[in-house]
C-alpha cells in the first residue's frame, strides 16, 4: 500500500488538487471527514518518510479496523456462547440472526475431532436460550476458530494412588469417609501458562444412570469437580469447581464431567469446558483458570 502511495503521489508531482484526491481514495471516507486537519498538514509537507509512516498507520488502522471472526462454542447441544472483539458473550436467547448452516470442528480433552455442519438452531424454552436442532450434532463443537493446544494436556491413569488418597481425604471432609474414593477422569496441563501443573479431577461412583432418589452405594453417592493447583506461596491446593453428594433416598444427585480442554479463544489460556446432568435437565460452562482463580466466562442451562 505505502509503494502505491508513494508511486501515485509522485506521479501528481506538485498538483495540490490531484495529491488531495489520492489521499481521498486511500483513506476510509469516516478517517477522511474526521483527521481533515491532519491530512492538510500531510499536503504541505510532502516528503517521502512522512508519507511513508502516514500511510504506513494508515494501513495498520485499516488492519485494525476489521472485524474480527466471531467463535461459537456448542455442547450438549446448546450455544453456550461467543467469542468476539476480543471478549465472550451469553449466547443470543432467539436463533434469529444467526446463519446457518455453521460449518463446526470437534474438539474434547487435548485433541482435535472431525469436522460436521449444523443446520438447524431453535430457541427452546426451558432454557429461554438456543439449541441445536433434534437431528443435529450434540457433541463438543467450535466454530469460526480451530481449537489450539499450547501446551500439552495429559490424561493420567484413573487408579493413581496419589489422586484416590486426595479424593478420600476431601471424601472424609464432606462427611462421606465410609464412601469408596473413585475417580472418572484425571487431566493433566499447565492451564495458564504459568510453569505449573494443574490438575483437574472428575471424582464419582456415580453414573447417569444412577441419578434418581436412592442412595445405591455404601457410605452414599457422590460426584465432583475438583482443581489441584499450586498457589502463590508455592502451596498445592485443591480448589471445589462443583459437587454433589447423596446420602438419603430423598436427595438428588447431580453428574459432572469434564468435556474438553483447549484454548478456544486464541489468547494463550487452557480453557476447561464442563457440564452437568441432573434426572431432568443439564448445562454446560466455560471456564478460564488464571491467577489462582476460576472465571466462568459463558454458560446454558436446560430443563426444568
Amino acid at each position: 500500500m505505502v509503494q502505491v502511495a508513494h508511486e501515485a503521489w509522485s506521479q501528481a508531482g506538485s498538483n495540490g488538487k490531484c495529491q488531495r484526491r489520492i489521499l481521498k481514495r486511500m483513506v476510509p471516507q469516516g478517517l477522511w471527514a474526521d483527521g481533515s486537519h491532519f491530512l492538510y498538514v500531510v499536503e504541505m509537507v510532502r516528503t517521502p518518510l512522512v508519507l511513508s509512516l502516514v500511510f504506513a498507520c494508515l494501513a495498520l488502522g485499516s488492519a485494525m479496523t476489521q472485524k474480527s471472526p466471531r467463535v461459537i462454542l456448542f455442547d450438549k447441544g446448546f450455544y453456550v456462547g461467543e467469542f468476539h472483539e476480543g471478549k465472550w458473550n451469553q449466547a443470543p436467547t432467539q436463533p434469529q440472526g444467526v446463519t446457518v448452516p455453521i460449518e463446526v470442528v470437534g474438539f474434547g480433552i487435548g485433541k482435535v475431532g472431525g469436522k460436521t455442519v449444523i443446520k438447524e438452531l431453535v430457541h427452546e424454552d426451558q432454557s429461554e436460550g438456543v439449541v441445536v436442532g433434534d437431528n443435529e450434532p450434540r457433541g463438543l463443537y467450535l466454530s469460526g476458530g480451530k481449537p489450539k493446544f499450547p501446551r500439552k494436556v495429559k490424561t493420567l491413569p484413573n487408579n493413581s494412588p496419589t489422586y484416590l488418597a486426595i479424593v478420600k481425604q476431601y471424601l472424609a471432609s464432606k462427611d462421606l469417609a465410609k464412601a469408596e474414593p473413585k475417580i472418572r477422569q484425571l487431566i493433566r496441563a499447565d492451564l495458564d501458562g504459568e510453569g505449573h501443573d494443574e490438575v483437574l479431577i472428575n471424582a464419582s461412583n456415580c453414573t447417569d444412570a444412577d441419578l434418581g432418589g436412592d442412595s445405591i452405594h455404601n457410605g452414599g453417592d457422590y460426584s465432583g469437580l475438583l482443581l489441584r493447583y499450586v498457589d502463590k506461596s508455592g502451596k498445592l491446593q485443591t480448589k471445589e469447581l462443583d459437587w454433589s453428594q447423596r446420602t438419603t433416598a430423598d436427595q438428588m444427585l447431580t453428574e459432572y464431567m469434564f468435556d474438553g480442554v483447549a484454548d478456544v479463544d486464541g489468547g494463550g489460556n487452557l480453557e476447561i469446558v464442563k457440564s452437568y446432568t441432573y434426572y431432568e435437565g443439564g448445562g454446560v460452562s466455560l471456564l478460564r483458570f488464571a491467577k489462582g482463580e476460576i472465571e466462568e466466562l459463558v454458560s446454558a442451562t436446560g430443563g426444568a
